[in-house]
C-alpha cells in the first residue's frame, strides 16, 4: 500500500518544530539576559509605576526599566505566562523539556517531610481566625490573591506529603495607544 502522504511533509514539520525550538531558546535566552540585568541593578520594581513613568519621559531616558517595561509588555499582549520563581521552557506539542533555569531543581523539588498538618490546612478557610499561624494565614492570602485573578489553590495530601497546586488566569494589558 503506497502512502499519498508527500515525501517533504515530514522534513517540513522537523523544521517547523527546530525552528520553535529554536524560538523557545532565544526567548529563554532573553529571559536570562533581562533577569541578570535587573538582579545586577538592585532596583526595586514596580510594574504599574514604571509603566506610568515610560508614558512621561522621552524613549532615551528610560534605560533598563524600559527594557523591562517593553518585554513584560511584549509577554502580556502574547498572553505568555512567566512563572514565579524558576522557568522551564517546553516544547509545545510534546510538553518535553526543552530547557531550564539553574534554579528549576530546586523549586521544583518534592519535599518528603509529614506534610502540612491538618489543624493549619483548616485554617486556610477560616478568614477571622485571630490565632491563625504564620502558615495558615500564608494559605489564606495565598487563596485570597489567586481568586481577584480568577484562579485557585488546591491541596492534595498524600501520606507523608501535601501538594498546592496553585492556577491563575493571566490576562493580557490593554495595549497603549499609538502603539
Amino acid at each position: 500500500m503506497s502512502s499519498s502522504r508527500p515525501a517533504h511533509s515530514s522534513s517540513s514539520s522537523s523544521r517547523t518544530r527546530q525552528s520553535s525550538q529554536a524560538r523557545i531558546l532565544a526567548q529563554t535566552t532573553l529571559d536570562a539576559e533581562l533577569n541578570a540585568e535587573y538582579e545586577e541593578s538592585g532596583d526595586s520594581f514596580d510594574y504599574s509605576k514604571l509603566v506610568e513613568a515610560q508614558r512621561s519621559t522621552p524613549s532615551e531616558q528610560q534605560g533598563r526599566s524600559g527594557k523591562v517595561i517593553a518585554y513584560l509588555q511584549h509577554i502580556q499582549r502574547g498572553k505568555l505566562i512567566q512563572p514565579f520563581g524558576c522557568l522551564l521552557a517546553l516544547d509545545e506539542k510534546s510538553f518535553r523539556v526543552i530547557a531550564f533555569s539553574e534554579n528549576a531543581p530546586e523549586m521544583l523539588t518534592t519535599h518528603q517531610g509529614a506534610g502540612v498538618p491538618a489543624e493549619i490546612l483548616s485554617q486556610m478557610y477560616e478568614e477571622d481566625n485571630k490565632e491563625q499561624s504564620e502558615e495558615g494565614l500564608s494559605l489564606l492570602v495565598s487563596r485570597n490573591l489567586l481568586r481577584l485573578m480568577n484562579g485557585n489553590i488546591r491541596h492534595l495530601r498524600e501520606a507523608g506529603m501535601s501538594t498546592f497546586i496553585l492556577t491563575a488566569e493571566l490576562a493580557a494589558a490593554p495595549s497603549a495607544v499609538g502603539q
